[in-house]
Order: C-alpha cells, then sequence, then structure tokens
C-alpha cells in the first residue's frame, strides 16, 4: 500500500518531468527490492540471490533506457545522467546491506513476513507500472512475455 501512495504521488508529478519522476519511480521501486535481495541473502544459497538480482536489473533496464533517451531529448549531459544513474545504484546496493545487516538475526517466522512485505511491494511495481507499459508497447505480447517470465522465474528458483 505504501509503495502504491507514493506511486500514485508519483504519477501526479510525472507531466511537470517524466524522465525525474521515471528515475525516482526506479529508486522507489527498487528500494524494496533490494532489501528483498538482502533479505535473500540471510539463509539462501548463491545461486537463488543471483537469480533474483538477475531478475530486478533485467526488469528495470528498459525504464531506464527509456528515462535516459528522454534525459538526453531534453538536455541532460552525460555527466549528469551517469551521476543520476550512479546514485541510484549505489542507493539500492545501499538497501540490499541494510536489508541484510538489519535482518541477520531475525527470526526465521519474522523473516517470513519481510519476505511478504517486500514480495508485495514488487508485485504492487509489477502491476503499476511494468504490466501497464508492456501492454501499451505490444498488447498482444504482453501476456505471452508475463507468462514466460513467471516460468523462467520458477524455473530459476528450482534451479536455486
Amino acid at each position: 500500500m505504501l509503495y502504491s501512495a507514493l506511486n500514485e504521488a508519483l504519477t501526479h508529478l510525472r507531466s511537470t518531468d517524466q524522465a525525474a519522476t521515471t528515475s525516482a519511480s526506479l529508486l522507489l521501486s527498487g528500494i524494496p527490492e533490494n532489501l528483498a535481495v538482502g533479505i535473500t541473502l540471510i539463509d539462501q544459497p548463491g545461486l537463488s540471490i543471483t537469480a533474483l538480482a538477475g531478475s530486478i536489473f533485467l526488469a528495470n533496464v528498459p525504464e531506464a533506457a527509456g528515462a535516459t533517451k528522454v534525459l538526453c531529448q531534453r538536455g541532460y549531459t552525460r555527466r549528469a545522467i551517469w551521476l543520476l544513474w550512479s546514485t541510484i545504484i549505489v542507493l539500492l546496493g545501499a538497501a540490499a546491506v541494510v536489508g541484510f545487516l538489519a535482518f541477520s538475526s531475525t527470526d526465521p517466522f519474522v523473516l517470513g513476513y519481510l519476505r511478504c512485505f517486500t514480495a508485495g511491494a514488487i508485485v504492487a511495481s509489477l502491476a503499476l507500472d511494468v504490466f501497464p507499459r508492456a501492454f501499451q508497447t505490444n498488447h498482444r505480447l504482453a501476456g505471452i512475455a508475463t507468462v514466460l517470465g513467471l516460468l523462467l522465474a520458477i524455473a530459476l528458483n528450482q534451479v536455486g
């Protein structure tokens, strides 16, 4: 619910500076995702962590590329764009470290709740941002791509 409320606030700002709000949206969705990565580090094998981090990275690349294109069109310098994305990467990396350090001694039962919370934020970001954009871009393939993504996630989970 928190993600949805903050995302709604960003939506109202999006009309003024789409690139900036897209960057903020990536940060907003990335924090719970990277907290999940940090929490996953606590008791999961390395392959599970790699699969989770890789899927998060791949899910965000198209959105980041689109925002970068808009930033270039609006006259932002390469240096400013690199600084923006570097800052976001550092903050998201810090979220993973915080997720690990803050919750490494947490009771497994509580960890389950934390994983549910971060999973809910990830699902909310998919439902509010990724799925609608995919449908707008190519509504015929959006469903197939979603199913293939789910199957890939299940397969990676089985391997890990």
